[in-house]
């Protein structure tokens, strides 16, 4: 029985995530994707693809859901694409502007390696965030994890889009994405003060630095979990921390850390600036990925899961374990009986194995309870 037939409100999703390629240009260290040794240099070594406008149509335009609530409604519904090197695709363009068009109020955000200069200027007309994944603030740093990457290259290709930016597109939001390492985390405020310059330099401003820890999954090399964050040193990750948020002030950029990176540090004086922790505005919980709106589809319509962090093994098992159907509308999947088990086991800490307990999430365990409402939880 779905939940809603007991007289509830349906929960709307409003986050749908989406591949347009699953290839990528480089190959980082730490990435549990694209491998040196795969003829392909694609997710999981499978077949090359680059999604079309038709491949998009034929996902989106038959979810009726879509075309009531996306037109009609007001409600910003938002699309990430992400996984890949999202501008390798020479169709990304013609995605965004159909989306825009169709969806009027919609969010578009990519995340891209920042090799990939703008294919057209004016494409930053049609994206609301764009981040761009750092792992180095210097040219030694960042040249050892993302290979064979050029340090130089990637800030001019940075600075071509902030100029962009400010000539078509000033709201556009600009961000940074970082996995933090051993390698890395000492250089976090080189990151910080790398965007923070060109920000300066182009003017238009810079809107965060996201960091996350690094998660080593169990078919890589043993020997990449000797780079998690368990193995940097206490006092130098907390100065560390400290000296980006001092820079990140200098240049008025929010950082996005979870609090469980400022616990494993211990470092209370920045968990206090940013408030007690029930206040804490960009605080991670175990796990919020499945239930504040987000799905996920691939190139055929299949369902899958959004968080990079779970162990990718179960993804297809847990929608047969919950009975999550594929090819369906997303408020159908999204408030199927299936999905609010998963999501209630899930906030609960039941799927520990699954998602391997990251440290994303491994600090803030709650059930919420508001969120479900006492007459869903009921029927579960």
């Amino acid at each position: 029985m779905n939940w809603a037939q007991g007289g509830g409100e349906k929960e709307k999703v409003r986050v749908i995530n989406m591949w347009l390629t699953n290839q990528c240009n480089i190959r980082c260290v730490m990435c549990p994707f694209i491998s040196a040794e795969y003829p392909n240099k694609t997710y999981y070594n499978e077949e090359p693809f680059f999604a079309s406008l038709k491949d998009v149509k034929k996902i989106l335009p038959k979810k009726k859901w879509f075309d009531k609530e996306g037109r009609e409604s007001g409600e910003a519904i938002e699309f990430n694409f992400f996984k890949g090197e999202t501008f390798l695709n020479p169709n990304t363009m013609e995605i965004c502007r159909y989306i825009k068009r169709v969806y009027k109020n919609s969010r578009i955000a990519i995340l891209s390696n920042g090799t990939i200069p703008p294919q057209s200027e004016e494409m930053v007309k049609y994206i609301d965030v764009l981040g761009f994944s750092l792992d180095g603030g210097t040219k030694q740093v960042f040249e050892s994890i993302r290979v064979p990457a050029d340090f130089e290259h990637v800030l001019n290709t940075i600075r071509s889009w902030v100029r962009a930016r400010n000539k078509y597109h000033p709201k556009l939001l600009l961000r940074t994405s970082t996995t933090l390492s051993t390698m890395n985390f000492l250089d976090l405020p080189n990151i910080v003060e790398a965007v923070g310059k060109i920000a300066q330099e182009e003017g238009g401003g810079w809107d965060s630095v996201y960091c996350q820890p690094v998660v080593i999954e169990d078919y890589q090399d043993p020997r990449l979990r000797k780079i998690t964050l368990e193995y940097v040193d206490k006092e130098q990750g907390k100065e560390s921390l400290k000296a980006a948020k001092r820079i990140a002030d200098k240049y008025h950029i929010r950082m996005d850390v979870p609090q469980s990176i400022y616990e494993m540090f211990e470092d209370t004086s920045i968990k206090e600036q940013a408030g007690e922790a029930n206040d804490f505005p960009h605080k991670e919980v175990f796990c919020d990925k499945l239930r504040n709106g987000y799905l996920s589809y691939d190139q055929s319509g299949r369902v899958g899961f959004a968080c990079c962090f779970m162990d990718k093994k179960y993804w297809r098992e847990l929608i047969e374990r919950y009975q999550i159907p594929d090819n369906k509308a997303p408020e159908i999947i999204y408030n199927c009986e299936g999905y609010w088990r998963l999501r209630k086991d899930l906030l609960e800490g039941k799927l520990r194995r699954e998602c391997r307990n990251c440290t994303i999430g491994q600090s803030e365990y709650y059930r919420l309870y508001e969120k479900f409402g006492r007459e869903r939880d009921s029927l579960l």
